[in-house]
């Protein structure tokens, strides 16, 4: 099994791209008086979409090339959210005012914790809802304005789980963080006789 990163050339920049979670509930519904009972459940994980246009050139080549080097779900593929960061030269930093590199956690979080809390963010320095972030190469989606105190240190809910214990120090990523990715099924590229015709790709993630 290897890890390849997405390749930043214009071959691989889709058109649309989107990405989503997916979360484990449960619903037990009476199937008498109708009602129903829901809990979320640990173990929530990202899809993405890619779609790509009609190309006639060697690019689609390059790309379907790329896919079939994944051999179905046997290799991984790291992805980013594209929705925000593009995929060239995008920077892929937080819309917020929180410092990008040296945050860290400040105390351990034990596995399946809801809310964790930074520290070197910067006195006041915000992480917008929407933001992403990872720890321990869990990708996570900011959901509420965090706002730092004024030595720097922020709590962040994660409503989805942390799905391992996360250690005091253990280092944030906010530069473009990512996620392990395999294809979700079998990908299917069309062609006319005079080009490859609009198609679509989809990812799902894996945890190791």
């Amino acid at each position: 099994m290897t890890t390849y990163a997405w390749p930043s050339t214009r071959a691989f920049v889709p058109q649309q791209a989107d990405l989503w979670l997916q979360n484990t509930d449960i619903v037990e519904r009476s199937v008498l008086g109708g009602g129903q009972q829901t809990s979320g459940q640990p173990g929530a994980h990202w899809q993405m979409a890619m779609m790509f246009p009609e190309d006639k050139s060697v690019n689609r080549q390059l790309l379907l090339g790329f896919l079939r080097k994944l051999n179905g779900k046997e290799h991984r593929v790291s992805l980013w959210d594209m929705r925000k960061f593009g995929v060239a030269d995008a920077q892929g930093v937080p819309a917020g005012t929180i410092t990008t590199t040296g945050v860290a956690v400040k105390t351990t979080v034990a596995q399946f914790g809801i809310s964790v809390v930074f520290k070197g963010c910067g006195a006041g320095a915000t992480l917008l809802a929407g933001d992403m972030f990872s720890i321990n190469g869990q990708l996570i989606e900011n959901c509420e304005l965090a706002t730092a105190n004024g030595s720097g240190e922020m709590t962040v809910l994660i409503p989805s789980r942390l799905r391992a214990q996360a250690l005091a120090d253990a280092p944030v990523t906010l530069i473009k963080p990512t996620a392990l990715f395999v294809l979700s099924d079998v990908f299917h590229a069309p062609r006319s006789s005079a080009m490859y015709e609009p198609f679509t790709i989809e990812f799902e993630e894996v945890f190791a």
